[in-house]
């Protein structure tokens, strides 16, 4: 139950098989479960229309490949062998048995002529779908939901502003550092958070980390990579 939807499905569960007095008794308000109840009909709609956008989807992308690899294939079998050497025609020859492969094979998972090709195309639908729902976000909170970011754009200009500030006290230096006659660390970006929050009359953070997550990431591949929000 780490998730919204997995607690407002136990929630609408619950409200299936227990009544108004007994929701109550568990600490669940009736009303909220009806809610979620509801809303659980609605995500399985959103699904299935995924499902139904995936498939369109997969149609049509393997139409496309098809018609590609058809107009390719044309182009191959018109092309003038006259003046070709022997090693450039094996090459076509060769080149026009892989294009007809593919596309006897792309013909097949369309069609679904077979076994294997219709598991593999409900396969690729499953996962296109997946992927849909990941980005309409249909089953995870909603975008307005969690606390509000500590530090926003106008923080980051700040800091930025401050690093630049510092990095060119010596005219020729263009580098991103601050010359502050020691090691710069992340409290030297929460020292100068806090000056700007409490200059805008905003509460003080305690943590470096979050100022240092809103930087530039040294691997962009990491998880703190991914989530990072920074401008810059």
């Amino acid at each position: 139950m780490d998730s919204e939807n997995y607690q407002s499905i136990a929630k609408a569960l619950l409200s299936i098989f227990l009544s108004r007095d007994q929701l109550e008794s568990i600490g669940i308000r009736p009303d909220t479960a009806r809610s979620a109840l509801q809303k659980l009909q609605v995500v399985q709609e959103e699904i299935r229309n995924a499902y139904t956008a995936a498939t369109d989807m997969l149609n049509l992308r393997l139409t496309k490949e098809i018609q590609d690899k058809q107009s390719k294939l044309n182009n191959l079998c018109n092309m003038e062998s006259n003046h070709l050497s022997v090693k450039r025609k094996a090459d076509i020859e060769m080149e026009k048995e892989l294009l007809e492969e593919s596309l006897n094979s792309k013909s097949t998972l369309l069609l679904q002529e077979d076994k294997y090709s219709v598991q593999k195309f409900k396969q690729a639908t499953k996962r296109l779908a997946k992927k849909l729902i990941a980005e309409n976000r249909i089953k995870s909170r909603r975008l307005g939901a969690g606390p509000k970011p500590l530090l926003d754009s106008d923080d980051e200009d700040f800091i930025a502003r401050a690093i630049e500030s510092k990095s060119s006290a010596h005219g020729g230096r263009y580098d991103s550092i601050m010359y502050l006659n020691h090691r710069v660390t992340s409290k030297d970006l929460l020292s100068i958070a806090n000056y700007n929050l409490i200059r805008r009359g905003k509460h003080m953070i305690r943590s470096a980390r979050t100022v240092w997550l809103r930087g530039r990431p040294r691997r962009v591949s990491t998880i703190e990579g991914k989530r990072h929000c920074s401008k810059s």
